[in-house]
């Protein structure tokens, strides 16, 4: 292993302890011609930004000389629940959005948002009911459509929905029968 190599290694265990999550970094071969791609590369999930992530680079770059920090590139993923709590934390901030939402907002969103998976844990919960209304477990326009009409009167009565769901431990699909059989009833006058 070159010193590189190992000062890479090094770099992603110091940035895990420092940032609070995993991080790998992988050789992926000579930089492109166009310089795209190739080199070392960082990559988490969740946690900081790039551009936080850039500044612990900043900071432990004395530490890892043999490494060209300049030239890392920079990997974050998602991951779906961390999607789900970033949107109901937004809501609760601004509960006037739940109406307008759409799902590349929450992306674009995280991508702006350091740590936003940071949650307590009945936002997980209620996070992780919010993805059972889809059979992929995605958000989906779909999903964030059942949201806002739960979102009637308020947001409060969203939560309330999904509270009902974590407290029931029920499988959201039967909720949305049941509330689409009151609906019906409503309508026929029943």
């Amino acid at each position: 292993m070159t010193a590189r190599s190992a000062q890479a290694r090094q770099l992603a265990r110091l940035l895990a302890a420092r940032a609070g999550v995993p991080v790998e970094v992988e050789w992926q071969g000579p930089r492109s011609r166009d310089g795209r791609y190739g080199g070392w590369r960082l990559q988490w999930a969740d946690g900081p930004t790039a551009v936080s992530m850039r500044a612990l680079v900043d900071e432990l770059a004395p530490r890892v000389p043999a490494v060209p920090v300049g030239e890392l590139a920079y990997g974050r993923n998602d991951r779906r629940q961390s999607l789900a709590v970033l949107l109901l934390n937004d809501l609760d901030r601004h509960p006037d959005r739940v109406h307008t939402v759409r799902p590349w907002d929450v992306a674009d969103l995280h991508w702006r948002t350091d740590y936003p998976d940071r949650a307590d844990q009945p936002t997980r919960q209620r996070a992780t009911i919010l993805l059972r209304l889809d059979r992929n477990g995605e958000l989906t326009t779909d999903v964030l459509r059942q949201l806002a009409a739960h979102a009637n009167p308020d947001w409060p009565a969203a939560l309330a929905w999904l509270d009902a769901m974590v407290l029931a431990e029920v499988d959201p699909t039967v909720v949305k029968l049941a509330d689409h059989r009151r609906t019906r009833s409503r309508v026929q006058g029943g």
